[in-house]
This record gives structure tokens, sequence and C-alpha cells, in this order.
């Protein structure tokens, strides 16, 4: 049996508080998933930049690549390996 208070049994304040709240979670979620978004495509821009650069010069190692941009150089031999394959 379902024993939550219906909305006729709800008090209007306790309702206006759960939907300020939501509003507000919401607003929260949103901008987090902008943030990361935002993150995510950023990263994704540089690791597309640093592929086409080894694209062009090959003779470059992953350290100097690294170097220049500013990127570990872990992710610099992962997209190595990326396009060597």
């Amino acid at each position: 049996m379902d024993n939550r208070p219906t909305s006729e049994e709800t008090p209007e304040s306790e309702l206006n508080f759960l939907v300020r709240h939501w509003e507000e979670a919401h607003r929260i979620g949103f901008k987090q998933g902008m943030e990361v978004g935002i993150e995510k495509g950023i990263k994704m821009g540089i690791e597309k930049v640093i592929a086409r650069y080894m694209e062009e010069i090959p003779e470059f190692d992953d350290a100097t690549i690294a170097q220049l941009f500013e990127w570990p150089i872990q992710i610099v031999a992962e997209i190595r390996a990326k396009l060597s394959k």
C-alpha cells in the first residue's frame, strides 16, 4: 500500500520548498554539465591539434610535443599510438 501523501494532503509550503529545491538542483546540474562539456570539448580540440601536428611534423618526439603544447606526455603518447593504428 502506498502511504505517500497526495498533492491534496501535502501542505503548499512543502510543495513550494520541493519546487524551489528542484529548480536549484536543476540549475546547478545544468551549470556543472555545461562546464564538463566545455572542458571535454577543449580537450578533444587540443588532442586533434596535437594529432595534426604529429602528422605534419612526424620527426618530433612525444616529449617535445608535450612540452610545446603543455600537455601530459602520456596523452601525447596515446594520441601517437592511435595515429599509428
